[in-house]
């Protein structure tokens, strides 16, 4: 995929979500997940086919992730360190969407403010890439 591509999918995908991607890693703090107990996935997440998803990709920043999970790599189309960062920055549209009264907190976060800060931070992030 380019990243018109990548980005058409998870915008679309993004119109959608029913609420960030996260899961209680140790039963309290909330972490963002590619795959969240609630059923949703974030932006990169959304990229992931089923096929490919497992378990073990979570807690995994995108660098790390595409090292560990080379059918990702594969499967996304990276050709070089600029495809990562692009990424990295996608990712970041959704966890920094999930900051509700200046604290990290998707678990508490209104469906209306979380879908609302999500488009904007994609919005900018198209201008960011002369996408759209």
């Amino acid at each position: 995929m380019n990243r018109q591509e990548i980005f058409n999918k998870v915008y679309d995908y993004a119109k959608t979500m029913q609420g960030p991607s996260y899961y209680m890693e140790d039963g309290i703090s909330p972490t963002c997940a590619y795959r969240g107990c609630n059923g949703n996935k974030c932006l990169i997440g959304a990229l992931i086919p089923d096929s490919l998803y497992c378990k073990e990709m979570e807690s995994n920043v995108i660098e790390n992730l595409l090292q560990e999970f080379p059918q990702l790599d594969d499967y996304l189309e990276i050709n070089d360190n600029e495809d990562v960062l692009f990424l990295g920055a996608l990712q970041n549209c959704h966890d920094d969407s999930c900051v509700f009264n200046h604290h990290f907190a998707p678990d508490k976060i209104p469906l209306n403010v979380f879908k609302q800060q999500l488009i904007e931070n994609l919005t900018c992030f198209a201008k960011t890439y002369g996408l759209m």
